[in-house]
């Protein structure tokens, strides 16, 4: 197992388009994305996962 079969990220990001780009490239590395929401507070209430990813 490699690493990138462990982690299960997050995604916040308010930008549609780019939210879709950073799922594909990150599951095109092997990540399986658990979901996706617009802000910090909303991800708070989001399901459990192993890392926050925050695109600035």
């Amino acid at each position: 197992m490699n690493h990138t079969t462990r982690i299960n990220p997050l995604l916040i990001e308010d930008v549609p388009i780019m939210a879709m780009n950073l799922a594909g490239r990150l599951e095109g590395e092997g990540y399986r994305i658990v979901g996706s929401t617009t802000n910090g507070p909303k991800a708070l209430d989001a399901v459990r996962c192993d890392v926050v990813i925050k695109d600035e």
